[in-house]
């Protein structure tokens, strides 16, 4: 249904004579889209981590490949702060992708952990970090609206953040 609503929308905007089409971020939808703006010769921006092959047509991506920027990451992680250690808190899966190639090659300690505040785990997120004192850096792919949450958590449970 949501799918069929976006592919709806993308059909009004082009009714109105749009330029570009930006989004939407998941994979179905942004297929559809990509496929209308195609057919009509619209570019159709589009805000994924490019894990998936497709023939683009129109579409530009405006996120790095995932794998450039896991090597970036590592690359800032490990020579340019010398980290020992480090978690990675995610919310979904799927981003899990952007992290692989950290996740390869770091040869220190390395964590991850789910951030779900449909079941309330996040409390026990922290709590775990605070309690084993293993993992004092982060790297917190979380929505935009819950980082809110994650400083306030942290910062309840005294939990000092270095970098």
């Amino acid at each position: 249904l949501a799918l069929l609503f976006k592919y709806i929308t993308a059909c009004q905007l082009i009714e109105r004579q749009v330029i570009a089409i930006y989004g939407p971020s998941t994979p179905y939808a942004s297929s559809a889209v990509q496929a209308l703006c195609n057919q009509f010769g619209i570019p159709h921006l589009q805000i994924d981590w490019g894990y998936h092959q497709t023939s683009r047509g129109y579409a530009l991506n405006v996120h790095p490949h995932y794998l450039a920027f896991g090597q970036a990451l590592y690359d800032y992680v490990q020579k340019a702060e010398y980290w020992d250690t480090v978690a990675v808190i995610y919310s979904r899966e799927e981003s899990l992708l952007k992290f692989d190639y950290l996740l390869r090659t770091f040869d220190q300690p390395l964590m991850l952990r789910k951030w779900d505040v449909s079941n309330d785990n996040q409390k026990y997120v922290i709590k775990q970090f605070k309690i084993t004192q293993t993992h004092f850096r982060f790297i917190v792919d979380i929505p935009f609206w819950e980082i809110q949450e994650f400083l306030a958590l942290v910062s309840d449970l005294n939990f000092i953040l270095l970098s």
